[in-house]
């Protein structure tokens, strides 16, 4: 019976369904670095630029459940803004922005007539940034095209990946830093990473991850009685042991995001089942969580986020990264230093007296880096992005019971993932992106896209087909 079960939800996935589940499991297991994978992360991208066209060229199932204009309208900014990086700009215009005019002068001390340039200061490693957004892209339209179905099975293997990153990540911790499950030569030796060249991506992973555990159960009551009490220890289980990995990876921001985690966890869980705490109750936790934020972040322990320093051979911490990185932004308004340049910008504000052999790749704040590279265009991108996942929140927690608790989950997902933003850079990873790309496309389409039915005779003991197949 089981057998039987599990086989009709494998024959009803459909090509995108399957290219989820398949790309994402890619993702998650192969693209745990930035520059340290560059091989996986390239063979990644041609996977994902293939499955955009693959999708683009496939006209949608059920044209209404994609989602609005406003969101293709996001996404078309946010490829332009790439775009435009790479357009040749005259002299005479290139020259006038800021931060370009001392380059202007060194080509005519050099007796050359100054070319045409792009935008950014760093245009090879622009194209790299610009590369590095396709596995997002790719899980997002894969997202919009998936059935409910679909987006499950990915979410399951987002938990089975977490599950097996802690077993890894246990094995690396009490080997002293001496494991070969360590998968890349610049790493946080002695640390839990799992799959992950950085811990903290781990734990975005982790906090990402136990949103769509509580989606999963609670999609699961409504199953049968039998199956439900079946499976409940299996999503306890789960989510008890990935909030043991959260403490074992030992990431600062990692235990600071968990409490507000767990309870948005929990709301997921009681919305989904139909038990929603009564909203002065939701109201007041949510305003200690946000009270416990502040002070974390202003008060006491502040400096354990801020004025801890980046590296144990760099005497730079994340206070001054952060400073240094806004000020350059200043400099550099309105259009900013182009995409992929922060590391040639941030060596000119360097305190040359602190400088040693280890250099600083990115800001550890992913807002002020978005500042500095992309001026007020991107960060007016970004702000539009918050608003519609604002407006686009309120809808997901008003949906029903039964079709909205993954699309709370990815709104959990995504919100976590940009206050962790504010003191790191996990956003730089295909593992995570491909996570965030699945969640944004959650909350861009709440009901899944409806699957064909099949002529196929059904097992007389085969479940109703609104148990097999809930749309979430």
């Amino acid at each position: 019976m089981r057998r039987s079960r599990l086989a009709r939800r494998v024959r009803a996935l459909t090509r995108e369904d399957l290219a989820l589940a398949l790309y994402g499991a890619s993702c998650l297991l192969l693209g745990g670095a930035s520059a340290a994978g560059a091989i996986a992360n390239g063979l990644l991208q041609l996977a994902g630029i293939a499955i955009v066209a693959g999708v683009a060229l496939t006209p949608p199932r059920d044209p209404t459940a994609q989602p609005r204009r406003v969101f293709w309208l996001l996404l078309a900014c946010l490829l332009a803004l790439a775009a435009v990086q790479f357009v040749p700009l005259p002299p005479a215009v290139w020259g006038s922005l800021p931060g370009r005019s001392d380059i202007l002068q060194d080509y005519r001390l050099l007796g050359v007539a100054p070319p045409w340039l792009p935008l950014t200061l760093a245009p090879d490693r622009a194209l790299g940034s610009v590369l590095a957004l396709i596995p997002f892209i790719a899980t997002l339209v894969l997202t919009t095209r998936a059935t409910g179905e679909g987006r499950a099975a990915f979410a399951w293997v987002l938990v089975a990946v977490a599950v097996c990153s802690i077993v890894v990540g246990s094995v690396q911790l009490f080997s002293g830093g001496s494991s070969r499950l360590y998968f890349y030569r610049i790493t946080n030796h002695s640390d839990a990473v799992g799959f992950f060249a950085n811990k903290n991506h781990l734990a975005t992973l982790f906090l990402m991850t136990l949103p769509f555990v509580a989606a999963l159960a609670a999609r699961e009551e409504q199953s049968e009685r039998k199956r439900r009490l079946r499976r409940r220890p299996l999503f306890i289980g789960c989510f008890a042991f990935i909030l043991f990995g959260t403490v074992l990876n030992k990431s600062s921001a990692g235990l600071a995001l968990l409490v507000p985690c767990v309870w948005a966890s929990i709301l997921i869980y009681r919305r989904g089942i139909g038990r929603p705490l009564p909203g002065y109750v939701a109201a007041g936790g949510a305003a200690v969580l946000a009270a416990a934020l502040l002070f974390i972040s202003v008060g006491p322990y502040h400096g354990r986020f801020l004025d801890k320093a980046i590296s144990t051979n760099n005497s730079a911490t994340r206070g001054t990264s952060i400073s240094l990185t806004l000020k350059a932004a200043r400099d550099f308004l309105p259009l900013g230093s182009g995409i992929g340049s922060f590391r040639h910008i941030y060596t000119g504000y360097e305190n040359l007296a602190a400088v040693n052999r280890e250099y600083i790749n990115h800001a550890h704040n992913d807002w002020a880096e978005v500042a500095l590279e992309t001026g007020i265009p991107g960060v007016a991108l970004l702000l539009a992005f918050c608003l519609w996942l604002v407006a686009r929140g309120r809808a997901v927690w008003a949906g029903g019971k039964s079709t909205g608790s993954m699309a709370r989950a990815g709104l959990t997902s995504v919100t976590l993932l940009l206050l962790h933003s504010l003191v790191d850079y996990p956003a730089r990873t295909a593992a995570i992106l491909c996570v965030a790309g699945m969640a944004v496309g959650l909350v861009a389409t709440p009901r899944a896209v409806a699957r064909a039915q099949r002529t196929e005779p059904k097992d007389e003991q085969a479940e109703p087909e609104s148990r097999v197949f809930v749309a979430d």
